[in-house]
């Protein structure tokens, strides 16, 4: 409850901030929108994990369900490094909002988790995620928090 708490606050933050978009805050969400798509494609260029360690922020947040979570990019590496050798993570963005500063944004979206057990069985998760991101100064965008939830039936 309390990560739904945090996710719930981070995005009024931003809601808040978004109130009558102008052009320059839809061609920012726009940006960040294609940004995350980006990412997933990296993604299955090179893999889950050095995608997302590429596109992350030094002061970054992970916040994995039934872990704590892991600030900063050695933490949320270490984090990482126990993940499935195979993990494969199939995302896909729903949504881009954007501050009217253009400074911050999040995206959502569904994934989909492949990887293999133990016992070498084929695992699937289905979820949604919430990534928060933050402009850079050279005008990319670099997520800050991430956070998924896992348990939803198969997309129809």
């Amino acid at each position: 409850m309390r990560l739904l708490a945090i996710v719930i606050s981070i995005a009024m933050m931003i809601e808040f901030s978004v109130c009558v978009p102008t052009a320059s805050a839809s061609e920012a969400a726009d940006s960040l929108l294609k940004a995350d798509r980006e990412l997933a494609a990296q993604s299955h260029a090179i893999g889950f994990v050095a995608a997302y360690s590429k596109a992350m922020a030094p002061d970054a947040r992970k916040l994995d369900g039934g872990v704590p979570a892991a600030i900063g990019h050695d933490a949320i590496m270490a984090l990482m490094a126990r993940y499935p050798a195979d993990l494969a993570i199939d995302w896909t963005p729903e949504e881009a909002v954007v501050a009217d500063s253009g400074e911050m944004g999040f995206t959502w979206g569904h994934f989909t988790a492949t990887f293999h057990d133990k016992n070498g069985k084929l695992i699937t998760e289905h979820g949604k995620y919430l990534d928060v991101w933050r402009r850079q100064s050279d005008g990319t965008w670099r997520w800050i928090a991430d956070i998924g939830s896992g348990g939803d039936p198969a997309p129809a």
